[in-house]
């Protein structure tokens, strides 16, 4: 035991602790003979994380053009969540899509999404033929078409000068009037009623926010140093390349040939020496010269390489077989697992954020008096998106299958009839597992007790 005080301790360590200063006990590992825990000698204290300064928008559109990997990041959820498009329950004729695709929505939501992914913040403004102007309130009675979409990134938006300020207003604190600056034309005014906006990446600090006028954060923002190193690796394997083999050639007296100024007749030598090579494949070479060749070693740097793929795509939530376009690693393994994974966080990003955009539009378009509808809402309407997931055709073959061998099980212990499996499976316009009863629950029940009833269609 030692009555030492802890600023003596660390006096009789080696480290400066003035006279008349008490060193503050902090909890922690602390080694005064190996420095453990100490700032001034244990190297993980003095590490640090430093935030880097936020992309311009002049760097992202940039690293969007240029960086195949940027782009991909930003490109990758968009694709997907469109990919296969979705349709409007009880819009039997496809009235309300095709609408949509005349005006070219699609395309919208394309620019739209990929905005709000690289900008960190973007806004969708529906052409609503309603009689008001831009700025005006939308009124709904008068609504008679949706006749365009378009779109800006949150650099041509100014949302933070018109914001509500009655604190009793549903919309209290958020924009009434978007000020629009396009790249080309006159600025104008748009009402938030006209507007779908998305706002980036969510800034969880309020502060942090306001510095970035209420928007939120790019995709690349988070991926950038991974996209840089990656990006650094490659080319310097490029290098590697080029530099993958070295010719030595040894020739005795050049330094001296240089010092007296003879690099012309080294240059003849060497001129000579090529051109033997180049006619007889041979290379002539004086008793005195000597001739070798050395390779690089590129042992190890694809296994290198991949964790660098591993880095970006662990933080970009993109699946490697995804971002790289080429097979997992593993025996046998397809990485359908990690590729299934992709799926449902794409579908979620479907539900959360695709969703609500399509759910304003459709609504708006049919309440349009010239819309698909004629102003009329159908009933117990909804969205569905189309499976992300397809099957192959073996993996189709296997559930048909399966499927079969338990619709025969049913109808021989009378829980189905074979009419039923019938139009379930084949009665509508593809194969469906989802099995649909035509049977009475009495009818039913007396073939479970094996005294079928006649059906309606029999005597």
């Amino acid at each position: 035991m030692t009555n030492k005080s802890p600023s003596e301790v660390l006096r009789a360590s080696g480290m400066n602790v003035p006279e008349g200063k008490t060193a503050t006990h902090v909890d922690g590992w602390v080694n005064f003979l190996t420095g453990l825990g100490l700032a001034q000698r244990d190297k993980k204290k003095n590490t640090i994380f430093s935030a880097d300064g936020a992309l311009d928008s002049t760097t992202l559109a940039e690293l969007y053009r240029t960086d195949g990997f940027s782009k991909k990041i930003v490109d990758l959820p968009v694709y997907e969540m469109l990919r296969e498009g979705f349709e409007v329950t009880g819009d039997t004729d496809n009235e309300i899509i095709n609408y949509l695709d005349d005006r070219q929505l699609n395309k919208a939501l394309w620019n739209f999404l990929t905005a709000d992914g690289l900008f960190g913040g973007a806004i969708l403004i529906l052409g609503l033929n309603d009689g008001g102007k831009l700025e005006e309130e939308l009124d709904l009675k008068s609504l008679q078409s949706i006749d365009w979409f378009r779109v800006y990134n949150r650099n041509s938006v100014n949302k933070t000068n018109s914001k509500v300020t009655d604190p009793e207003n549903p919309r209290f604190g958020l924009t009434y009037l978007y000020e629009i600056n396009p790249k080309s034309g006159s600025p104008y005014k748009v009402h938030w009623s006209r507007v779908i906006e998305l706002s980036g990446r969510p800034i969880p600090s309020e502060s942090l926010s306001a510095q970035n006028q209420g928007w939120g954060d790019s995709v690349l923002l988070a991926a950038y140093e991974a996209c840089r190193s990656l990006g650094s690796i490659y080319s310097y394997t490029e290098s590697i390349i080029d530099d993958f083999v070295t010719t030595i050639i040894s020739m005795k007296g050049l330094a001296d040939a240089i010092a007296m100024g003879r690099e012309n007749d080294l240059y003849t030598r060497l001129q000579v020496m090529d051109m033997g090579k180049s006619l007889m494949s041979t290379l002539l070479l004086d008793e005195e010269e000597s001739f070798e060749k050395k390779t690089s070693t590129v042992t190890g740097l694809s296994e290198l390489i991949d964790r660098f793929v591993d880095r970006l795509s662990s933080q970009t939530g993109i699946p490697v077989r995804v971002l790289m376009g080429k097979q997992s690693g593993g025996l046998n393994n397809e990485g359908q697992g990690e590729t299934r994974d992709w799926y449902d966080k794409i579908a979620a990003r479907q539900r959360e954020q695709l969703q609500p955009i399509l759910e304003r539009i459709i609504e708006l378009a049919m309440i349009c008096s010239q819309g698909p509808t004629q102003g009329k809402e159908i009933e117990n309407w909804a969205i569905e998106f189309k499976p992300l997931w397809q099957m192959s055709e073996k993996e189709e073959a296997e559930v048909r299958k399966i499927q079969a061998e338990t619709d025969q099980v049913y109808i021989d212990s009378g829980v189905l009839a074979p009419e039923e499996v019938t139009l379930s499976r084949f009665g509508g316009d593809s194969y469906s597992t989802e099995t649909t009863l035509i049977l009475e629950p009495d009818q039913i029940r007396a073939n479970l007790k094996g005294n079928p009833e006649p059906t309606a269609d029999e005597d």
